[in-house]
């Protein structure tokens, strides 16, 4: 999931959403009784079931047998992998689509899917990437973020987040639910943060991906690495601590994060979630055996962009079940939250906007990340996303865009 600013994927900025989002079991025993058992919270929508990158897996079906052997003679071997990989689509047109792509453009669809750039692969093949399910997992999330008039929350903060005159607002809706958002229930504390944060995008969301700094300077974490490739729009991270771990114990857990950069709207969504150590393994990930137990189950739908060259406003949309009495989170949330993120929130930006030895790893890029991300911010202003903050969000439909309805039928 990552910004710096998310629970378990954004750790820079996470103290405060970590209070509200460890663990995701839930409950087994009375409303008010401390966390005890249960079992595993159930997701709202999988992050890309089937075009999630992976090692050894190919998202898209491989092309036909002719058309695997012409590639094979072109040179790209990875064809012939991926004709033995499984089975075409279900769907004989999308299956025709991709066959009938040149060779260069298939090897092309290939490597946009293994970095989840989605809308660069749609532009080449949308017959494919809606078939496979990766633009309706974009919608939906999309529509948990910006969907409104559903819920009915329990309470509300708004106030100033930092210094009242630089503009930034922040807003936190808050309920007990189910685990669902139309689910009747008290076992999951759902919120919805709406924050207008002083530092670029760009660095909110590129100081994520710097493991080795946020390990030095989050006193949640005693250890951060980035598992397999690190690519602007998809990556894994394993976290080592955890909230509270000098009381607690250390934990380790595996946050996967799929992001969708739209390159028109200039609107940045993601669906993030926790992933299992053996699940990696098998996904074909060398991963030595975990040093501590799982912590958590993070479910985050975040949304962010660009209010200024220097401003960014995020929205996380986040379900949690706490290892408290509901009545202390509530008393915790009335009157404690608005203190860290009026007070203590700002302090933890200013790190990310100013610290040198985090600036100079921006400087190196060693992944291209931070050039991908304020390229991506430069176009999302000119497209107009300033006029948007954590008080006047953007109507889901301009955040869609021209992808809000699927590609008609015997599109290419």
């Amino acid at each position: 999931m990552g910004q710096s600013c998310q629970g378990c994927c954004h750790n820079q900025q996470g103290e405060a959403a970590l209070t509200l989002h460890d663990p995701g079991i839930i409950k087994s025993d009375a409303d008010d009784a401390p966390f005890g058992g249960g079992r595993p919270a159930p997701n709202l929508l999988e992050c890309e079931p089937e075009c999630e990158p992976s090692s050894g897996q190919a998202a898209f079906p491989p092309p036909k047998p002719s058309e695997a052997g012409k590639l094979e003679a072109e040179g790209d071997p990875g064809l012939a992998r991926r004709e033995q990989d499984g089975p075409p689509a279900k769907r004989t047109g999308a299956a025709e689509a991709y066959a009938a792509l040149e060779p260069a453009a298939a090897r092309q669809l290939d490597a946009l899917r293994e970095e989840h750039r989605i809308f660069e692969a749609y532009e080449l093949c949308p017959a494919f990437v809606e078939d496979r399910g990766c633009m309706q997992k974009f919608r939906s999330t999309v529509n948990f973020v910006f969907g409104q008039g559903r819920e009915s929350w329990d309470g509300s903060l708004q106030g100033s987040l930092g210094d009242p005159g630089n503009g930034d607002r922040y807003t936190v809706q808050y309920r007990w639910g189910g685990a669902t958002p139309e689910a009747q229930g008290t076992e999951f504390l759902w919120a919805k943060l709406c924050l207008d944060m002083n530092v670029p995008l760009w660095k909110a969301v590129g100081g994520w991906h710097e493991a080795e700094w946020q390990a030095k300077h989050d006193t949640n974490l005693t250890g951060c690495t980035m598992v397999g490739e690190d690519h602007p729009c998809h990556a894994i991270r394993c976290d080592l601590g955890g909230l509270a771990h000098q009381v607690l114990g250390k934990r380790q857990d595996y946050t996967e994060v799929f992001r969708y950069v739209n390159p028109e709207t200039g609107f940045i969504v993601e669906c993030n979630e926790s992933v299992g150590h053996d699940d990696l393994v098998r996904r074909g990930h060398k991963l030595e055996p975990p040093k501590h137990k799982k912590g958590h189950d993070a479910l985050i739908y975040l949304a962010s962009w660009p209010r200024s060259q220097t401003q960014n406003t995020t929205v996380l949309y986040l379900r949690a079940s706490v290892n408290f009495p509901r009545w202390i989170v509530n008393f915790a949330i009335r009157n404690f939250l608005s203190i860290i993120l009026e007070k203590e929130w700002p302090k933890l930006l200013a790190k990310t906007d100013h610290d040198p030895e985090l600036q100079a790893k921006f400087e190196e890029d060693r992944h291209g990340i931070h050039a991908f991300f304020r390229n991506h911010c430069e176009r999302a202003l000119a497209a107009g996303t300033g006029r948007y903050s954590a008080i006047n969000l953007p109507p889901k439909e301009l955040v869609l865009g021209r992808w809000a309805e699927p590609a008609a039928a015997g599109t290419p």
